[in-house]
């Protein structure tokens, strides 16, 4: 009794995988030892499904392989002539094999339906129109400052293990909580940037031509996610630089020496812009100032190129500027404070 309790202990450990090689090479001895140990077998066996029943959900085809295992283990203990002593061995060792893998089946089911399912990531959806600005708080304490005609899609908490991912379509400046067990990841269209914990500003635009990320504080990665399977890598910014990124054609532009504070300018009203030309002001423009700007002189729309900063002024006060800065040669009309009209005096 003592030793068909002792096998029976090794058959669980083995069934479990903690048996030791002392242990397993005990189990093979007994099964490939005298015929006689074929009841013990079958007993050793039964009792493990026994004990099992109660800890799995019996399926229909569980049952009936169970059976057919019993079915073959008592066939195997009729009267066998000598000369197939060797095959009733094997024989024997199959069975345990199948009794094995079938338990394992048993525990797979059972445990898998009773592993607690990974969390749902829940995403909320925020826009802004145009001329309106938000700030945002994540569930880790990342600030985000949301600019005008703006999506950002963000987990209402993060997941334990995994990365902090957020969508932007639009523009944003990000401070961003540091956690280097969990890096952040901004998704831009085709851009990707990835930081562990620093401010940055982000521009993207689905329906303009160039994007751009520029970093105040710490470093982040951008890349190219055009192959989603081969993600290539664009610049590592670190604070002072600012790469412009044209989707389409995938050119790259990295510029130096920037001044932080015009990083995240737009949010405090103040709109800073470099060798601009009226394209880009136009888009920015009716961005940050909620109105329509229509071109209507027959010149080259882009012959000029603006430095300037607007610093809490109205959109009539940036045209007077406007004109100002070119000498007169900008002229603009307001349409009901909606819309606005531009065009070149030299230019009829």
């Amino acid at each position: 009794m003592k030793e068909r309790k002792t096998i029976e202990d090794i058959f669980k450990l083995y069934l479990n995988g903690e048996a030791t090689p002392f242990e397993e090479r005990r189990l093979m001895h007994f099964i490939q030892s005298a015929e006689e140990n074929q009841t013990e077998l079958q007993e050793i066996i039964e009792r493990a499904f026994q004990q099992e029943k109660a800890e799995r959900s019996e399926s229909p085809e569980t049952a009936n392989e169970f059976s057919a295992i019993m079915d073959r283990i008592n066939a195997s203990q009729k009267p066998q002539p000598k000369k197939n002593r060797a095959q009733l061995l094997k024989f024997a060792a199959a069975m345990l094999l199948i009794g094995t893998l079938s338990l394992l089946i048993f525990k797979t089911k059972h445990h898998t339906s009773d592993l607690p399912k990974e969390a749902e990531i829940v995403l909320t959806e925020k826009t802004t129109a145009p001329g309106q600005k938000i700030k945002l708080m994540l569930a880790d304490s990342t600030v985000i400052y949301l600019s005008g005609s703006s999506r950002l899609k963000y987990p209402q908490s993060f997941v334990k293990g995994k990365k902090r991912e957020v969508y932007l379509e639009g523009e944003a400046f990000f401070e961003v909580k540091r956690d280097t067990a969990h890096p952040f990841i901004v998704h831009s269209g085709q851009m990707e940037t990835q930081v562990l914990g620093t401010s940055f500003n982000i521009y993207a635009y689905p329906s303009d031509k160039k994007f751009s990320v520029a970093v105040r504080s710490g470093k982040v990665k951008v890349s190219d996610v055009t192959d989603q399977k081969n993600l290539k890598e664009l610049s590592t910014l670190t604070p002072g630089q600012k790469l412009f990124f044209q989707p389409k054609n995938g050119k790259i532009e990295l510029k130096e020496n920037m001044d932080t504070e015009e990083m995240n300018a737009w949010i405090n009203n103040r709109f800073v812009f470099h060798q601009a030309s009226i394209s880009e002001l136009m888009e920015k423009l009716e961005r940050y100032y909620q109105v329509k700007i229509a071109y209507s002189s027959p010149c080259k729309v882009d012959e000029y190129r603006f430095n300037a900063t607007f610093e809490n002024l109205t959109i009539k006060q940036v045209l007077e500027q406007l004109d100002l800065m070119s000498a007169g040669k900008i002229q603009y009309t307001i349409h009901n404070n909606k819309s606005i009209t531009l065009r070149r005096k030299d230019c009829r």
